[in-house]
């Protein structure tokens, strides 16, 4: 079984090199704050909020002039990244991959549009968290559906604006670029050249003892634990219809994107609804629903729930639709005083990627931290590469992967780590099985909190409580408190090297697509 205590080799010598870059950046640190202090410069002054929002303003000002507020209230969404001096608008890495391939209006059109969207979306979470103290002062005489009304009228007029001038669109398209989640500065205070290579030699044993541990029938085989179920058997989804349905909507996005209509796009989630089956472990072996305990995010384990989204990977050309499905478990517990990846709050993020027909061609999985990536091809058309350009090798675990198309993918769980070591078909139903409900994930941004509405996420994308001790030993990596769960759009998943889970190219980097 998987030790996590000896999951990086060498950790003797990479505490002489943590001890010693350490010193030398306190010692930076504070020498730049004495100078900081004495020249007034060291930190940015806030932002100049109005001292009310008055909802007859132009549209314009009345955006920008909320931005302000909700940076200053410090309830700032980052799912998607802002576009600088267009706050209507934001963008993600898949709709930034189009930024140098964007011909004819039509195209142009599409992507302001989608850009409109998520801004959109930013602005309803960030005004349903916006505290009540600060609503009233800012829009003393309207309620909360109105101003959301009035927001988004003004967003997709705006978008509009942006969309009939050939001017606005180039300068919104070249300024839409998502930052990387990662920390030049560590880099280079940690002398990254150094010491990636002693996290090398972990990362080659982490990959051999999940290769010995994956499929092990002492994981599959086993009936104890929790199963999981989604609250519907699985219903026929013929993969001529499949292939229709993505067909049809390729057909009518600009940008070709297999984006299916909402009620179809459901049918895809519900068929590729995985089952997990997680091994027993006391505490920790059960999934549910995150919620605001006091000062810190707690999971519900009486509510199990699987959180679902979609996204999009390009490869050769193509664009495919991919089902994520997130889990939460209440922590990963310490199995020892010197257990540094423990914590609070766990979980997994399992992504389906579907071919142009439908059919699965890979699997994928990480842990909101972003660490432990694992591929699972199905397709015998994805050809790795020799020379895989993802800066850490690819863990990819090629045996007897299921195609979820006669049955259920069952997902074995070790009941500590939560590390994925098996895949099978869950043809039958487990006696003691127990059925889990389905949320967006986007409810994640917006938890009841006291008398309001508060994201799991904080504006650093991290929860606040679930950082991990490992953060000490790993910052010269350049991931930000490394170990602490993320929000989507921000899951670094390589410390060698620069990679993200939602690098639209992702898989490109890894594989090559052969021909039907």
């Amino acid at each position: 079984m998987i030790n996590p205590i000896n999951r990086y080799a060498s950790m003797k010598t990479f505490w002489l090199f943590q001890i010693t870059f350490l010193r030398l950046w306190i010692a930076v640190l504070l020498g730049i704050a004495a100078a900081g202090a004495g020249c007034g410069i060291l930190f940015p002054a806030p932002p100049e909020v109005p001292n009310t929002l008055n909802t007859e303003w132009r549209c314009d000002a009345l955006v920008a002039d909320f931005d302000k507020l909700i940076r200053a209230a410090g309830v700032m969404d980052v799912q998607a990244a802002r576009i600088e001096n267009y706050p209507c608008l934001r963008v993600n890495r898949f709709l930034g991959s189009f930024r140098n391939e964007l011909t004819g209006r039509e195209q142009k059109a599409e992507w302001i549009t989608r850009a409109g969207r998520l801004g959109s979306a930013g602005r309803n979470v960030e005004l349903a968290n916006l505290p009540s103290g600060w609503f009233r002062k800012y829009f003393p005489a309207q309620e909360r559906s109105t101003i959301a009304e009035v927001l988004d009228n003004c967003g997709r007029l705006l978008t509009e604006q942006v969309s009939t001038q050939p001017e606005e669109k180039a300068a919104v398209i070249e300024k839409a670029r998502v930052p990387d989640d990662y920390n030049t500065w560590a880099r280079i205070a940690g002398l990254y050249p150094v010491t990636r290579l002693v996290v090398f030699p972990g990362i080659w044993g982490l990959h051999r003892e999940a290769k010995q541990d994956f499929q092990d029938p002492q994981f599959v085989n086993q009936t104890d634990g929790n199963w999981y179920y989604p609250d519907k058997r699985k219903a026929a989804f013929p993969a001529d219809h499949r292939l229709t349905v993505l067909e049809q909507a390729r057909r009518q996005s600009a940008l070709g994107i297999p984006e299916p209509a909402p009620d179809e796009l459901a049918r895809f989630f519900d068929y590729f609804a995985p089952v997990f089956h997680v091994l027993p472990h006391p505490g920790s072996d059960r999934i549910g629903w995150p919620h605001w305990a006091g000062e810190r995010v707690a999971v519900d384990v009486r509510d199990p729930a699987v959180f679902r989204y979609h996204s999009f990977t390009r490869m050769d050309g193509e664009i495919f639709l991919q089902l994520n499905y997130v889990i939460w478990f209440p922590d990963r517990p310490s199995q020892g005083l010197f257990d540094f990846y423990s914590g609070h709050l766990d979980g997994l993020t399992w992504r389906v990627t579907l071919d142009e027909k439908g059919k699965v061609m890979i699997y994928d999985s990480i842990h909101p931290c972003g660490c432990y990536h694992k591929y699972f091809p199905v397709s015998d058309r994805l050809a790795v590469r020799e020379d895989p350009e993802t800066g850490e090798p690819p863990l990819i675990l090629e045996d007897r992967i299921p195609d979820g198309e006669d049955s259920r993918v069952a997902i074995h769980l070790t009941g500590i780590e939560h590390f994925v070591v098996g895949l099978t078909s869950a043809r039958n139903y487990m006696p003691e099985m127990i059925t889990y409900r389905n949320a967006p994930y986007d409810r994640l941004r917006s938890l009841p909190r006291g008398d309001g509405f508060a994201s799991m996420f904080g504006e650093d994308a991290i929860v606040a409580g679930s950082q991990r001790p490992e953060r000490w030993f790993f910052w010269p990596m350049g991931v930000p408190s490394a170990g602490a769960m993320r929000q989507r759009g921000h899951h670094a998943i390589s410390f060698v090297g620069r990679l993200h889970f939602d690098d639209p190219r992702f898989f490109e980097k890894a594989f090559e697509l052969k021909s039907p």
